[in-house]
């Protein structure tokens, strides 16, 4: 008698909680197959439903651990292998999470959502919309592993400018001093031609620079590389540098010795802002291009995800991403046709739990 009293309180709970998830109130959904997880733990298509409401919830992390569940529980072929491929979904949206912030661990996400759905594969070979998740997530894997060459990439190339701007400053500094000591002369009132040369040397040396410097501006960015905000921040800076440096080759094309050191020392200061600016790359992972991310998410969230379904769900009680599994289907003829897949097939949806209780 305890045993049917609280098997008909899980079922009961289990069918609350698919109600609720049909009409799109995971909540309280999630509370029901929480509840009744307490009556019947050994439940393992409990386990798949809380993985499935968990997922419509994008906690993807949970998701996976009750699909473990059910997979682990469980004794049928069929669920185990739903819960395997569900498994290797919640990985894969896991990696795209992990995009934004760390590129290798999402690389190797995608490595373990691969092993899932090759789990599925092996437990049911004729299941094909697991192959084709796998060439997806490849396609996902070479994505991943291009921006990481081309962060690498950008990397070098902002370590190399940031090189080139020590050298500059090195470079500017010393023409400060110069400066300073022609103008102690000038103050001395020494042979005015000797100073008068001296002075247009230094004038030939400061405008060798800025060019230099303009020449860096010019080419902080490798060619086909996008410019970060604080590669951005470093050219602006490198631009007013090079304005600076004009006009002190002005001031000491006049012989004004004072007044082109004044242009001198602010040029030493948008420099050293210029190099400051580039030590804010020092995480390359860091740099992901969000705008790009962004678009990519919306694709993702704006296709249609394929849902095996149960052969045991009703037609009455089936949730609404499984009425769109023939929209699906018809998607991926036509994407097979052209060859341009865009998205990955996913588990949704409850099931009942049928177990003789």
């Amino acid at each position: 008698m305890p045993l049917q009293a609280y098997a008909g309180s899980a079922q009961n709970l289990v069918k609350k909680g698919n109600t609720a998830y049909v009409i799109g109130k995971y909540d309280e959904a999630l509370d029901a197959y929480e509840a009744a997880a307490v009556h019947a733990p050994e439940s393992p298509h409990i386990y798949f439903n809380k993985g499935s409401v968990l997922y419509q919830k994008q906690e993807y992390t949970r998701a996976a651990e009750a699909f473990k569940q059910a997979a682990i529980k469980t004794k049928d072929i069929k669920l185990e292998t739903y819960s395997k491929f569900n498994l290797g979904v919640c990985s894969f949206r896991e990696a795209e999470r992990l995009k934004n912030s760390d590129l290798n661990k999402a690389l190797e996400t995608c490595r373990q959502s691969i092993r899932y759905f090759q789990d599925a594969l092996e437990l049911s070979p004729e299941f094909k919309e697991a192959g084709e998740n796998i060439e997806m997530v490849r396609m996902t894997m070479k994505s991943i592993l291009d921006e990481i060459k081309r962060q690498k990439k950008q990397q070098k190339a902002t370590q190399d400018a940031a090189e080139q701007i020590q050298d500059i400053i090195q470079k500017q500094q010393e023409l400060f001093d110069r400066n300073k000591t022609l103008a102690d002369e000038e103050h001395r009132k020494d042979n005015a031609k000797n100073l008068h040369e001296k002075v247009q040397d230094l004038a030939k040396g400061q405008k060798d620079l800025q060019q230099e410097t303009r020449m860096l501006s010019q080419n902080m960015i490798p060619p086909g590389q996008d410019m970060s905000e604080s590669v951005q921040k470093a050219k602006e800076h490198l631009d007013k540098s090079a304005g600076q440096q004009g006009a002190a080759v002005e001031k000491l094309g006049q012989d004004q010795i004072d007044p082109a050191s004044i242009h001198q020392e602010k040029s030493l200061e948008e420099l050293k802002n210029a190099l400051a600016s580039l030590g804010n790359q020092a995480n390359p992972q860091s740099q992901m291009q969000k705008q790009e991310d962004d678009k990519q998410q919306q694709k993702n969230e704006a296709s249609v995800e394929n849902q095996p379904r149960d052969s045991k769900d009703s037609e009455k009680e089936k949730a609404p991403m499984n009425q769109l599994a023939d929209d699906a289907r018809s998607i991926l003829d036509q994407e097979k046709e052209n060859k341009k897949r865009r998205n990955i097939y996913s588990t949704g949806g409850y099931r009942e739990v049928d177990k003789d209780w």
